[in-house]
């Protein structure tokens, strides 16, 4: 009976010690080269065929298992592959540095055909033209129909340009619309900065739900040993410490940094209050 017992506790051991081995769980990373944080650098988890890429601080998050195997690849940078081992499942966090690479120019042999004359050797120099004939050429622009434009009519309400100015040699009125867009564009850019700075500010005011979200119940109980009722409070007690703006700007390794500080001094105040 007593070898029965001890079987079966056997296989329940091996039974529990397997689903946390094939259970993932969320890695946060920071990518560097010579010290300087790399930003849209790929990451790819090779097992899972989940991959994603590096914020302006070189930062990101991936769920691994032990023994995944991490590709990291970036322009201008070596391929890199990182084995997932325990010690970065216990963690939670890894460092990869990357190396650059060198980009070396091919021997160059320059070949010319001078004679020694200026007067001949100015002479064979070729010209080539970066624009199209007629474009941006003033010497065929009449000059004399220029002054001609009505004020009262060029004042008017209108937005095309040819009403604008219906004398003008077409040439001069596309210089003009040239000059004049980046006028035009001055308030939508202002509208635009508004709007985004209205979602980073609602990003900001959700960031507390989504946090437990993200994070998910199990990193505050098991791993801050925060009580599943508490989790709401105790993200709220972190909030002056910005982590809200933090998740927005997706630094979550500086999070986890300020969850391990205050979550020792949080539980020592729930015990002085029971």
């Amino acid at each position: 009976m007593m070898k029965i017992r001890f079987l079966l506790f056997f296989i329940l051991l091996l039974s529990i010690n397997s689903f946390s081995q094939n259970e993932r769980v969320m890695l946060f990373g920071n990518i560097k080269s010579e010290g300087d944080e790399l930003e849209n650098i790929h990451v790819l988890n090779k097992n899972s065929k989940i991959g994603t890429i590096t914020n302006a601080k070189g930062f990101f998050s991936i769920e691994v298992r032990e023994k995944d195997t991490l590709i990291v690849t970036g322009i201008q940078f070596y391929y890199s592959e990182i084995l997932i081992t325990k010690q970065h499942i216990k963690d939670l966090t890894i460092t990869i540095n990357l190396l650059q690479k060198t980009n070396k120019l091919d021997e160059v042999i320059v070949k010319h055909n001078l004679t020694g004359s200026i007067f001949i050797d100015a002479n064979n120099i070729k010209t080539t033209k970066n624009v199209e004939d007629g474009v941006l050429n003033f010497s065929e622009i009449d000059m004399s129909l220029v002054g001609n434009i009505n004020d009262d009519f060029s004042r008017s309400r209108t937005s095309n340009d040819s009403q604008l100015m219906p004398n003008m040699n077409p040439n001069l009125i596309a210089i003009a619309g040239l000059l004049l867009k980046p006028l035009t564009k001055i308030g939508e850019t202002k509208r635009n900065i508004k709007k985004r700075e209205r979602y980073y500010q609602n990003k900001v005011l959700d960031a507390p739900k989504s946090i437990r979200i993200d994070f998910g119940d199990s990193f505050f109980t098991e791993t801050l040993q925060i009580p599943t009722n508490q989790i709401d409070e105790f993200i709220t007690y972190c909030l002056p410490k910005g982590i809200a703006n933090l998740y927005v700007d997706n630094q979550k390794i500086k999070i986890i940094d300020v969850f391990l500080q205050e979550s020792k001094t949080y539980l020592k105040g729930l015990k002085n209050e029971d």
